[in-house]
């Protein structure tokens, strides 16, 4: 058996992240590598459904993330690793202090990728709307398809009357992130955290910082 352990169990990974962080790019390339299953939101039903969010127990919340995990990687072979992402929001704040144990006890690695200009990220979210409704899909436009080229967007105006309540959103976005570094300081002390943000990955180190990520993550792949 190929498949690299902890405790008994497949090791397991996070990207904690918010919307338009660059995530669907970093979680398809972990996909990518041999003996990795690497999912996206799996625990999306906690952003659309405030009475579960509000709700929830810590024995729910903690049987819906261990069944969000991959059973089973993209090749069929044996897994080392399997990982989800999980937004900011799928986290009900009544239950932060029992998230934070539940990553230290059962060695959850997490990768805290962030975005550097909450203005940029909120550029990125209006462009991607646009998309959508240009190509008149209700699918994942985050990526181009082989020979697709999505049609150019507007540029975005940060204008009061053009874009109401930006403000607001940079606001929000920048202090979900703060809080969330703080809250792995102190809840995941003794856990296994990388922080890195989008444009560290978009920069010209870009294969230097996927090779921290690999070595991290205890892989060996041909990026």
């Amino acid at each position: 058996d190929e498949s690299r352990v902890l405790g008994g169990q497949l090791s397991r990974g996070i990207v904690l992240t918010a919307p338009i962080s660059g995530s669907d790019w970093l979680t398809a390339e972990l996909d990518r590598i041999t003996g990795v299953a690497w999912a996206d939101e799996q625990m999306i039903q906690y952003s659309t459904n405030l009475t579960r969010w509000h709700s929830a127990t810590w024995e729910e919340y903690e049987l819906d993330l261990d069944r969000s995990f991959p059973s089973t990687a993209n090749d069929n072979g044996p897994l080392s690793l399997v990982g989800i992402k999980l937004m900011y929001d799928q986290i009900p704040k009544h239950l932060y202090a029992q998230f934070g144990r539940w990553i230290t006890d059962n060695n959850i690695l997490i990768i805290h990728l962030r975005r550097l200009s909450a203005v940029v990220q909120v550029e990125s979210q209006i462009s991607k709307t646009q998309r959508v409704i240009l190509t008149n899909s209700l699918h994942n436009v985050s990526h181009l398809p082989p020979g697709v080229k999505w049609p150019s967007t507007q540029k975005v105006s940060f204008k009061d009357e053009d874009c109401p309540g930006w403000q607001g959103l940079v606001q929000t976005i920048e202090e979900n992130q703060a809080f969330f570094v703080r809250f792995l300081r102190v809840h995941v002390a003794n856990g296994a955290v990388f922080e890195v943000s989008y444009e560290d990955l978009d920069s010209i180190h870009r294969s230097k910082w996927f090779a921290a990520i690999a070595g991290f993550l205890d892989l060996s792949p041909s990026w």
